[in-house]
């Protein structure tokens, strides 16, 4: 955490970026940081509205994107290598600058495990601000620990009630 500490202040953040998101690692070496680079797409709004119509469909919306991204049809995610604006990270780890406190005296905390991005990238758009990404901080995600216990139905469930709530976000 020093080092992390000492990566941050040494770092140049444009002065309308009120969230810095780092470079985020998972356990299979994937970067999960940009998660978004733009607003989502009609598209990808669809695939959600899909997803969430019931349990077995998702599976099946699921396993269609690792296909597609198997074969060839999604390339893989190389926006990580550098610096940018994005408009949403993953929620995995922010950074606030005390600029956000200039605007917000809290998150917008009306989600619970999966969608909190979403809640912050439309706090962020909101006031006119901007999220910024940097690879020159780097966190290693043991992800899915305090998840993993949860049945995927039960998973599938908590992240619909979240949708309802973030969807207008999108």
């Amino acid at each position: 955490t020093t080092l992390f500490r000492s990566q941050y202040a040494n770092l140049e953040i444009p002065t309308d970026a009120i969230v810095v998101c780092p470079d985020i690692i998972n356990k299979d070496g994937i970067h999960e940081n940009p998660q978004l680079k733009y607003q989502a797409t009609t598209i990808m709004k669809l695939s959600f509205k899909v997803y969430f119509t019931s349990y077995w469909l998702s599976i099946i919306v699921f396993n269609a994107s690792k296909f597609a991204k198997k074969i060839g049809l999604r390339r893989p995610n190389k926006s990580y290598i550098s610096d940018q604006f994005i408009y949403q990270g993953s929620g995995a780890c922010y950074v606030l600058p005390v600029q956000f406190f200039d605007f917000y005296k809290r998150l917008d905390d009306g989600v619970f495990l999966w969608g909190e991005e979403r809640l912050l990238a439309n706090q962020v758009k909101l006031v006119g601000r901007k999220t910024w990404y940097t690879p020159l901080l780097k966190i290693h995600h043991n992800e899915s620990r305090s998840t993993s216990r949860i049945r995927s139905i039960e998973r599938w469930r908590i992240n619909k009630e979240s949708y309802k709530i973030y969807r207008h976000y999108m």
